[in-house]
């Protein structure tokens, strides 16, 4: 009895609680008819815009390297971070004269075997004792360089795993071991001057230097002697036979040091400096050489300035007797004064290869009755320049015979004694 009664009980609150879940199920199926008949947003649009507001703007494929998209070597897999840490990048070739794709210079193993390869030419390696090396054979193992507008490198790694290829890549620069030695092309350059201006150029360069006025002059010194070079910006230097010359592309310059003109500026002279190989640069700034404080005190040589024609003088300078003629140059020495009379003479002293005063004889000229012997003085950098103007003495042969007659007269009376 006992036990019909509690299964009558049992039964009867499971019919309670099936009740009660009826409900709570026809509660739910209520809300979410309520909530699907609400408006949604499309899913597709939703996601959309969300992916919209955290897309990460695209960078060109040159500017890869730099800014948010620089690669890291480390974040690669770890064969080919081995790679990026005994690949070694010493510099690549960045002279205006190369003629075929840019050579890039490596080093493996911490600088102990280096090599060169073009721009993105295929470069195998090969496992040793010491670590990785050259090889030119073809390997299972590869590198790619890819010179980047930024100036940095792209390293594209490859290698034969199992019959699949593996690939990874990384951003590597110049190391800066590579530095341009001391030798002589540097040692010129660094002990020359520059000249902004050329006052002898300016007054007396004619047609044939015609356009030289804005040039800027590269003075520097060899073991033999002084020379200059007149150049403008952007302009090529080669230095061939001891001493940097003028050049353009159009002329024979690989394989020896090259310099290209940055910048003229009012103090100084700005070079990028190459070696023979290319490798490595560097940027020389030449200052402008000083004035003399002091103007150009003009001690007049010319004595017994006599006239000799309408276009011809003589005069004394020191001991010696000189005749000029208009147009001629002379020169000072610690000996004295001597005519540049020789157009090779002239062409040294234009080319600053040989360095003195020099006076040009530009006229005669006619004043009040009076003759002048005009020129015009140039100190030794030709910076400075001044006019001269001297009197020329002249005497009347009416004169001259007069004071023959007065002479000769008392002797002549004598005589017809």
């Amino acid at each position: 009895m006992i036990f019909l009664l509690s299964t009558k009980c049992s039964i009867h609150c499971l019919f309670n609680y099936c009740i009660m879940g009826v409900c709570a199920c026809f509660v739910l199926l209520s809300s979410g008819l309520f909530f699907f008949s609400c408006p949604l947003p499309d899913l597709k649009v939703r996601l959309i815009e969300e992916v919209s507001q955290a897309r990460i703007p695209l960078h060109p494929y040159e500017l890869i390297g730099s800014s948010a998209l620089a690669l890291n070597e480390y974040h690669t897999s770890s064969w080919a971070r081995r790679i990026a840490n005994e690949l070694l990048v010493l510099g690549y070739n960045t002279r205006p004269d190369q003629q075929s794709s840019v050579v890039i210079a490596f080093s493996l193993n911490k600088g102990k075997k280096s090599f060169t390869a073009k721009n993105e030419e295929l470069i195998f390696l090969e496992e040793s004792k010491e670590g990785l090396a050259y090889s030119e054979k073809k390997t299972a193992l590869w590198i790619q360089p890819i010179l980047l507008t930024n100036g940095a490198i792209l390293i594209k790694v490859s290698r034969q795993f199992h019959s699949t290829e593996q690939n990874a890549e990384f951003i590597s620069s110049s190391s800066g071991l590579l530095q341009m030695s001391n030798d002589d092309f540097m040692q010129q350059l660094q002990n020359s001057s520059y000249l902004s201006f050329d006052l002898l150029i300016q007054h007396y360069g004619g047609p044939r230097f015609a356009g030289w006025e804005e040039k800027g002059t590269l003075k520097c010194m060899n073991q033999m002697q002084s020379y200059a070079c007149f150049v403008s910006e952007a302009d090529l230097l080669v230095f061939k036979d001891q001493r940097w010359q003028v050049a353009s592309l159009a002329t024979k310059t690989q394989g020896l040091p090259l310099a290209r003109v940055k910048k003229l500026l009012p103090q100084q002279m700005q070079l990028e400096v190459w070696d023979e190989k290319g490798f490595c640069s560097s940027l020389i700034e030449i200052p402008l050489q000083k004035k003399n404080s002091k103007r150009t005190k003009i001690e007049i040589p010319f004595t017994k300035i006599r006239m000799r024609s309408s276009t011809q003088i003589s005069c004394s300078l020191g001991k010696k007797r000189f005749f000029l003629k208009q147009g001629d140059w002379l020169f000072k020495t610690p000996s004295g004064w001597y005519r540049l009379d020789k157009p090779r003479d002239i062409e040294d002293y234009v080319y600053h290869r040989l360095i003195a005063e020099v006076f040009i004889f530009d006229a005669i000229v006619k004043e009040k009755g009076c003759c002048f012997m005009k020129g015009t003085l140039f100190d030794e950098t030709r910076m400075q320049m001044q006019q001269v103007q001297l009197p020329i003495q002249t005497e009347k042969k009416e004169t001259k015979m007069r004071k023959k007659l007065f002479l000769l007269s008392p002797f002549t009376l004598k005589g017809c004694l």
